[in-house]
């Protein structure tokens, strides 16, 4: 445990409406970190999260469990956003730096 205040959408209230609830969340996040992969990109839900987040100016931070490569439909918004590699574990160090420098609120 690193102090780290979270939610992901797994925490919806049973009968809550989604998109409210998602757009609420993401609009009032300190940072808004993307695990992307294929499905990532492939969902739907996922594509409208994230450019959700974009549209409302907050700092996206894409991570990956290996090399990356931003297909079809998201390289022209995000292209230019560093990717973290956990590839072997690696890049924890370097998000939880980046974190501790460019959101501090989120730390208890």
């Amino acid at each position: 445990d690193v102090g780290i205040k979270y939610w992901c959408d797994k925490g919806l209230e049973p009968g809550s409406r989604w998109d409210e609830q998602l757009e609420d969340r993401i609009r009032n996040c300190g940072v808004f970190i993307a695990c992307v992969s294929d499905d990532y990109q492939q969902s739907k839900y996922c594509r409208r999260e994230i450019k959700f987040a974009d549209l409302v100016d907050k700092l996206i931070l894409p991570v990956t469990s290996s090399a990356w490569v931003w297909g079809q439909g998201f390289q022209m918004m995000f292209q230019e956003l560093q990717v973290t590699s956990f590839d072997g574990g690696r890049g924890f160090t370097d998000l939880h730096r980046m974190l501790q420098v460019q959101a501090p609120q989120i730390f208890n």
